[in-house]
């Protein structure tokens, strides 16, 4: 058991000095049957060493490890472990399962969760009879208020509003009541307060009531410097 005068410090740790900690002679010293399990790091352990034990039968027990190592790959008392709990088969499924949900839920509802360099904003479902408009804009004082001015000139009545930020990025999400008289106009007054950087629909907010579906498609529209693009 550690004690707190013996507990691990930054000389323990691997460098020159503890390359080949455990060597041929250190290997020699076990009983033949002695596991030996290493998740600290892989160049600890002589691995030609033990490949030669191994080989002439002084060494029989096994050998954990989370460090692939191409002398002892082959040895059948080697068991070589994935070295990140993420690299076993569960947990790339579990993993892309909730890639996929997630995928889904910024699709259908506007959530963001797990982002890189966006902040996290997790909504429920769009609840019946209402729409969002998902936004994304630099994190600047004023952009709101424009955007809140632009939705009620429209005439957008804002049922709940959500802005979270990043750094120097914001994400706005606003759920509304009722169809604007038109996506496209609309969403271009939008991409004209500066500082806003796209816009994206969620729900039946279009004439051909398709954009926004689960399963169809979310149309958005960008500004790229002075110039507007739009997707569907």
């Amino acid at each position: 058991m550690l004690q707190e005068n013996n507990l691990p410090t930054p000389e323990h740790r691997y460098n020159t000095h503890t390359h080949h900690l455990l060597g041929e002679s250190e290997l020699k010293l076990l009983r033949p049957n002695a596991h030996i399990m290493n998740y600290s790091r892989g160049e600890l352990v002589d691995s030609s060493a033990m490949k030669k034990l191994y080989s002439n039968g002084e060494l029989t027990g096994k050998y954990f490890t989370d460090f692939v190592d191409e002398d002892l790959n082959d040895e059948e008392n080697v068991i070589i472990m994935p070295h990140l709990g993420a690299s076993t088969g569960e947990a790339e499924e579990n993993s892309a399962s909730m890639a996929a949900d997630q995928i889904r839920n910024y699709l259908e509802m506007g959530s963001i969760v797990n982002s890189v360099n966006f902040p996290t904003c997790e909504l429920g479902p769009v609840a019946d009879g209402t729409n969002r408009i998902c936004i994304v804009n630099k994190n600047v004082t004023g952009v709101l208020g424009s955007i809140s001015t632009v939705l009620g000139e429209s005439g957008i009545n804002i049922l709940k509003q959500v802005n979270v930020s990043r750094d120097d990025i914001a994400y706005t999400v606003i759920e509304f009541a009722g169809l604007p008289k038109s996506s496209d106009e609309l969403q271009l007054a939008l991409l004209s307060v500066d500082g806003v950087l796209t816009s994206r629909f969620v729900g039946k907010a279009f004439e051909d009531n398709l954009y926004g579906l689960p399963g169809t498609h979310y149309k958005v529209i960008w500004r790229d410097g002075d110039n507007v693009s739009n997707n569907a």
